[in-house]
Formats: structure tokens, C-alpha cells, sequence
């Protein structure tokens, strides 16, 4: 089964995270897949086992993202929406009524 998506900066621009780093971990037998972003971006993890998983995103420039759960099926390929990334020293304000 394979797994798809992209990772964007949203600090200040909506440009592509290359390089970044993803760890998938089958929640169940604790088997890590790990992969890189393109220049656009984008990743995929060729063969996974089906089932649920927690994926990492990491990268130097950037606040490490971490906890997103996600089910892989027996589809041929699972895609991801968007991951955002903040660059480090940035700080975003969320306000809420």
C-alpha cells in the first residue's frame, strides 16, 4: 500500500518543505518507514502494511510536527491533505471568539 501527501510552508509564504523528513510507525508492530520530501514537497512511502500509524515530520528549519494518526488501507495509495510546517522562531497567534 503506498501512502501520498505534501508538506507546505505557512509562516510566511505557501512555498513547498523540501527535504523534510517523514516517519510513518505502524502503531501495532512498531515498524518505522521513513522518507524525504521532494523539491515540490511531495512524498510517498512505497509498501506499507495495512493499519493505523502515526506519522513525524521533521526538518532543521522547521518546528517538528508529530502525532498525525492516520489509517492505511488495502487501497493502492492513501493521500494525506496538506501538512503545514512553521518555520523555528516564528509565532503564530490563533484567536478564537
Amino acid at each position: 500500500m503506498k501512502l501520498a501527501g505534501n508538506i507546505a510552508d505557512i509562516s510566511s509564504s505557501t512555498g513547498p518543505v523540501k527535504n523534510a523528513t517523514l516517519t510513518a510507525t505502524h502503531k501495532e508492530t512498531g515498524t518505522t518507514y521513513v522518507v524525504k520530501s521532494n523539491e515540490k514537497g511531495e512524498f510517498q512511502f512505497d509498501s506499507l502494511e495495512p493499519g493505523k500509524y502515526t506519522l513525524k515530520v521533521s526538518h532543521q528549519e522547521y518546528s517538528e510536527m508529530a502525532g498525525i494518526d492516520f489509517w492505511v488501507n488495502r487501497e493502492n495509495l492513501t493521500r494525506l491533505p496538506t501538512i503545514p510546517m512553521f518555520r523555528k522562531n516564528e509565532h503564530s497567534v490563533i484567536l478564537c471568539q
